[in-house]
């Protein structure tokens, strides 16, 4: 039995742990991953339910969270980073230790995203920066364990669902090297969408894509952008409250739907550190805000305190009270809400060749100037 589609998270943890290899995971009409069974070759093992997060869900191994403002005193990092550049140093720790580094980029082309493996500096320029639409973990999670049998470093960066998906997965295999590192879910939203809209950019821009950043610093960190390149020169640049898609998945328009009633938030998440933007800061300490981006650091585990506070001198770092530093990130808490219009947005979308006249009726400036100022202060609330 594999979790409904309702509170399925297409961690692929099912998927991986079938030595039959009768499940596959497929993508729906929305971009999302399921997993579907091949009755034929199913040996009624029961693996798959036990190796499900939500079905089976984990024992917590965490203790009370330590909360930390952070941020990495390299600038450049910080600059290409969505916040305080934090996930940056972790990485560069364990690389520098011979590890690898499992994390999510855009693939070539733009039109999505996946997890990939890194084994060297150089390269960890592109997992930096937020991705707002889910991750492909195609065999991911069978590499991970491969380089803990071998005794190696790793660090895996993804969503607290993923994360608890790759717990679950590696089971009783040995994790003592093991870095999980997740973020403060909003929710993922839908890939069709993400991919609907950039071809819709490309077409009017009269270009492909060669470079998206869904936190684009540019009108600083609160007031982050949508910013897109393209081959002939172009350039697409509109901030958080201006651009339809980052309107549309503030308001909930396109998540998962398990992201509605998500079972890894609050007192459930399964990483050693939990990364997130010190929203509220200006309220805690407004003399450390610049606007050049503070990380929230929440550590769980012994192993999450130890990999923060040997930062050296490489970062600014100072512990925070957690209620203090929770107080304007909900999302550490609790689910989105489910909006009442999510199922027409997905329909219209999949059925109209104008998306960002979609994305505008149920999202936009066109439904009332009310909208537009509210999206503004929920992206402090909610992201």
């Amino acid at each position: 039995m594999l979790a409904s589609r309702k509170l399925c998270t297409g961690c692929t943890a099912c998927k991986f742990v079938c030595d039959a290899e009768a499940i596959s995971m497929v993508s729906d009409q929305d971009g999302f991953y399921y997993p579907v069974v091949e009755l034929s070759l199913c040996q009624g093992c029961m693996r798959c339910e036990e190796a499900c997060p939500v079905i089976s869900p984990l024992k917590s191994e965490q203790q009370e969270p330590l909360a930390y403002l952070a941020f990495s005193k390299n600038e450049n990092i910080r600059k290409n980073s969505s916040s305080g550049g934090m996930f940056s140093l972790l990485a560069e720790d364990v690389l520098g230790e011979g590890g690898s580094v499992f994390g999510c980029v855009m693939t070539d082309d733009f039109f999505g995203a996946h997890h990939v493996e890194v084994r060297n500096a150089q390269d960890l320029e592109k997992l930096r920066g937020s991705k707002y639409l889910q991750s492909d973990l195609e065999d991911v999670f069978q590499q991970v364990k491969k380089r803990l049998l071998q005794g190696e470093k790793v660090l895996f960066s993804g969503t607290p669902c993923q994360i608890a998906g790759l717990q679950k997965y590696l089971g009783d295999n040995p994790r003592e090297n093991l870095l999980a590192v997740d973020v403060i879910c909003h929710g993922v939203p839908s890939p069709f969408v993400w991919k609907c809209y950039l071809r819709s950019k490309e077409k009017k821009y009269g270009g492909t894509a060669v470079k998206v950043s869904f936190r684009n610093k540019e009108f600083g960190w609160k007031n982050f952008s949508l910013a897109i390149m393209f081959s002939n020169g172009e350039r697409y640049n509109a901030q958080v409250a201006e651009d339809p898609y980052l309107r549309g998945f503030i308001q909930n328009h396109y998540l998962r739907e398990s992201c509605f009633q998500c079972p890894f938030r609050g007192n459930h998440y399964h990483s050693d550190i939990t990364l997130g933007d010190f929203w509220g800061i200006d309220q805690i300490y407004p003399d450390i805000n610049d606007d050049a981006g503070i990380s929230l650091v929440v550590a769980h585990t012994k192993k999450g305190v130890d990999s923060i506070t040997c930062m050296d001198n490489r970062a600014f770092i100072a512990p925070a009270e957690f209620n203090d530093a929770l107080r304007a990130n909900p999302s550490y808490f609790s689910s989105p809400k489910k909006p009442p219009v999510r199922a027409f947005v997905l329909k219209d979308v999949r059925s109209s060749p104008d998306i960002e006249m979609i994305l505008e009726k149920y999202g936009g400036t066109s439904v009332s100037s009310r909208i537009r100022r509210k999206t503004a202060k929920l992206f402090e609330s909610f992201l």
